[in-house]
């Protein structure tokens, strides 16, 4: 993937099969212009190298602050004469998936900590569900291979509390008993805070 790198002047994250491409304006008119000239780019070294690219299941995001007005009504932005769809909130798609995060044009995370909170809300129901049956090793590696992973990839703001009374369950406690002495004791790492 180094070698598109030389094709486009616009930045490129890439991960397995999924490449996004970022450019950037204070213009939108410019902003759409780039935008276009750089993913037709991509489209013709994609060709060019024998890999597809699948214009029907590409869209595109506008970051910007709430504040700032957009007229996405104008904005037109084409793969090989194909238009892509825009993912904003005034619309039926309104979040994208990006490394595992969801995003939206406002970057409020929102729709991610939702996902994430119903994710670990999940887990500590199935490990409530067991807690009489298991051992505190068997609850522990419960915790690192339900619970721990969502909380150190995606963000922690909401996590912090799911992780607490996690850390309450493993070491069979009341509900509000301190934790900081229940993490030292199954060598488990707290949130930052």
């Amino acid at each position: 993937m180094n070698a598109v790198t030389c094709a486009i002047d616009a930045k490129l994250f890439s991960f397995a099969d999924n490449t996004s491409l970022c450019v950037s304006d204070s213009n939108s008119s410019t902003l759409i212009q780039t935008a276009n000239i750089e993913l037709n780019q991509l489209y013709d070294w994609f060709c060019a190298n024998r890999l597809s690219l699948n214009a029907k299941k590409t869209k595109y995001i506008v970051l910007r602050s709430p504040y700032i007005k957009c007229a996405l009504d104008d904005l037109n932005i084409v793969i090989n004469g194909i238009p892509i769809n825009l993912i904003c909130k005034n619309l039926k798609e309104d979040i994208s998936k990006f490394l595992g995060g969801s995003i939206d044009e406002h970057l409020t995370w929102k729709h991610h900590l939702d996902q994430m909170n119903n994710k670990l809300s999940k887990a500590l129901f199935t490990m409530k569900q067991v807690q009489h049956f298991f051992l505190t090793n068997s609850l522990k590696t419960l915790y690192f291979a339900m619970i721990h992973p969502h909380i150190t990839y995606g963000i922690l703001i909401k996590s912090i509390k799911l992780q607490k009374r996690t850390i309450r369950l493993i070491n069979k406690v009341e509900f509000n008993a301190h934790t900081e002495p229940l993490f030292k004791r199954a060598n488990i790492l707290t949130l930052p805070v």
